[in-house]
C-alpha cells in the first residue's frame, strides 16, 4: 500500500500524529511518502519557524527513518507568481472564490477566523493577510496535485481539512479520486482521531456521538462518562487546555434576595464552527448577539428573575470583548468577563436553568443536575439531553416553567463516554499536556525545541542522514 502524508503544521500533537501514522504504516510494510510544506508557505496555520539548521519535523523524520520512508522536499512554485486576486469585501464574496475544484475562499475564511479568533472580520483591514493566506492555499493545491499525480498513493492523510492549506491538499486528493483521511485531536489527550469527514461540522459530530453511544452498556457509560465530567470540573486537561484553572473554587455570585429565579447564559467560543457554516441559531436568529438580546427582553418582563451572563474564557481577544461591551451597563444583568474568578461549576449549581449556544458547559450542566436549554446547534443534539426551543416564545415558556424541567444525567453520560473513548490510542507518543509530549521518548514541542540549537538528538548522526533525504 502506498501512503501519502502532506503536512502543514509542526505544532504538537499534530506533527507527532503524522509521525505516528507514518510509523504505523511503515511497521505494516507500507511505503510512506512524506512531504512537509508548512515552512514553504507564506502563511500556514499552526507552525513555528526553525531556530537553527534543523526543525522539529527533521528530528521526527529522523526518528522514524526507514527504507520505505520517502521524504519529498517542497520548494517555491513558479506557477503561483503573479496570480491576480480580487479585493474581498465580504464573507459571502470570499466564500465564493474558487480555484478549479479547490474552494480557496472557504479555506481562507476558516484560516482568518482562526487567526483572529473571532468571526468579526474587518475585510478592509485584512486584505494583505487574505492575499497571503489564499496564495499559500493555491500553492498547496498545485504542489499537492503534482506530487500526488506522480506518486499515485492509495491513501492521503491531511491535518484538520478546513484551513486554507490543508483543505487545498484534501481538494487535490479528491480531484484525483484518492481516498483521504483527516487527523485531529481525539476526545482525550491519550488519543488522536482519524475520520473521513469534517469533525468541525456540528451535525456530523453530533450524529457521530449519537451513533457511537446508542448501544453502550450502562456500566461502561457510567464509568467512562463520569471520568469526563469529573476531570472537567477538577480542571484536568482532558482534550484541550482547561479554561477554568484561573477560577476560584466554590466562588459563586451574590444574588439579590428579591430575585426568585437565576438564569445563566454561557456564551460560546464558536468561531471554529462559524467558519464551516455549521452553526445554526434558533428562531432564525443570526448571531449570539441576537440570542442575548432576545433573552434579555424576556427576562425584563419578570422582575423576580435574575440573569447572569458569563463570557467564554476563550473569548479574550479585543474584538470578542468589544462585542459584549454593551452589556456592561445593563442593570438587571450580572455580567462576567472571561477573566472573572467566579467558579463556572458553582454558578451552574446556583442556577435554576442554564442557557447556551452549544457550549460544552450546556451538557456539563445536565450532568451536574441543572436543566439546560440550547439555542443553537450543538455536538450533543443527537442525544436529546437539552431542551431546544424553536423560537423566543417557546424559550419564554420553558423559562417560566423551569421548575418542571429536568436534567437527564444518563443522556449526558453518553457525551462523556464518547469524549473519553473517541479516537485511536497513541502507540509511540506520550502526552504531557494538550500541547506537549514525547514521541519515541523525544519532546518535539515548541516549549522544548526553542531551548536547543542544534537539537541534541541531531548533533552526530542525524545531519548527514537528513541532508541526504531527497
Amino acid at each position: 500500500m502506498i501512503i501519502a502524508i502532506i503536512e502543514t503544521t509542526n505544532v504538537s500533537p499534530h506533527l507527532e500524529t503524522t509521525l505516528e501514522i507514518a510509523k504505523n504504516h511503515l511497521d505494516s510494510g507500507d511505503t510512506v511518502h512524506y512531504s512537509f510544506i508548512g515552512d514553504s508557505l507564506e502563511f500556514s496555520d499552526f507552525i513555528y519557524p526553525p531556530t537553527g539548521r534543523h526543525t522539529p519535523q527533521d528530528l521526527g523524520l529522523h526518528l522514524i527513518r526507514h527504507e520505505n520512508l520517502v521524504v519529498h522536499n517542497c520548494t517555491a512554485h513558479s506557477k503561483i507568481a503573479g496570480i491576480a486576486l480580487p479585493n474581498f469585501r465580504s464573507e459571502a464574496q470570499l466564500r465564493e472564490f474558487r480555484v478549479a475544484q479547490y474552494n480557496a475562499g472557504e479555506g481562507a475564511y476558516n484560516s482568518l477566523v482562526q487567526l483572529r479568533r473571532t468571526d468579526d472580520i474587518d475585510f478592509e483591514e485584512e486584505q494583505c493577510t487574505l492575499r497571503s493566506i489564499i496564495t499559500s492555499g493555491i500553492f498547496a493545491y498545485i504542489y499537492s496535485l503534482e506530487l500526488l499525480e506522480r506518486i499515485k498513493p492509495d491513501l492521503v492523510y491531511v491535518f484538520n481539512g478546513r484551513f486554507a492549506s490543508n483543505s487545498a491538499i484534501k481538494a487535490a486528493a479528491i480531484k484525483l479520486g484518492i481516498t483521504t483521511r483527516v487527523h485531529e485531536r481525539g476526545g482525550h489527550l491519550s488519543r488522536y482521531s482519524l475520520t473521513d469527514g469534517n469533525l468541525h461540522c456540528i451535525k456530523t459530530f453530533s450524529e457521530l456521538i449519537r451513533d457511537r453511544t446508542s448501544a453502550i452498556p450502562t456500566e461502561k457509560l457510567v464509568s467512562e462518562g463520569e471520568s469526563f465530567f469529573n476531570s472537567k470540573k477538577n480542571r484536568v486537561e482532558f482534550d484541550y487546555a482547561s479554561f477554568t484553572t484561573g477560577q476560584t473554587l466554590g466562588r459563586g455570585i451574590e444574588l439579590d434576595k428579591n430575585k426568585k429565579k437565576l438564569i445563566t447564559y454561557f456564551t460560546s467560543s464558536n468561531y471554529e464552527f462559524v467558519g464551516v457554516n455549521s452553526l445554526e441559531y434558533f428562531g432564525g436568529l443570526a448571531s449570539q448577539h441576537d440570542v442575548i438580546q432576545g433573552l434579555i427582553q424576556i427576562v425584563k418582563k419578570y422582575p423576580n428573575w435574575h440573569l447572569a451572563i458569563r463570557v467564554h474564557p476563550n473569548e479574550t481577544c479585543k474584538s470578542s470583548i468589544r462585542k459584549y461591551k454593551w452589556l456592561e451597563h445593563q442593570r438587571h444583568i450580572h455580567f462576567l468577563y472571561p477573566q472573572d474568578p467566579t467558579d463556572t461549576y458553582e454558578l451552574i449549581k446556583q442556577s435554576d436553568v442554564v442557557v447556551s449556544c452549544g457550549s460544552t458547559v450546556g451538557i456539563e450542566a445536565v450532568y451536574w443536575g441543572t436543566p439546560s436549554i440550547s439555542l443553537a446547534s450543538s455536538a450533543y443534539d443527537g442525544i436529546q439531553a437539552v431542551y431546544k426551543p424553536r423560537n423566543l416564545m417557546e424559550l419564554e415558556a420553558l423559562l417560566k416553567n423551569s421548575e418542571d424541567l429536568r436534567a437527564d444525567k444518563f443522556a449526558a453520560l453518553r457525551f462523556g463516554f464518547f469524549m473519553n473513548s473517541f479516537g485511536e490510542p497513541w502507540k509511540y507518543y506520550t502526552p504531557i499536556n494538550y500541547a506537549r509530549g514525547r514521541f519515541l521518548g523525544v519532546d518535539l514541542s515548541l516549549a522544548n525545541w526553542i531551548k536547543r540549537s542544534p537539537p541534541a538528538e541531531l548533533k552526530d548522526e542525524a545531519p548527514s542522514a537528513i541532508d541526504s533525504i531527497q
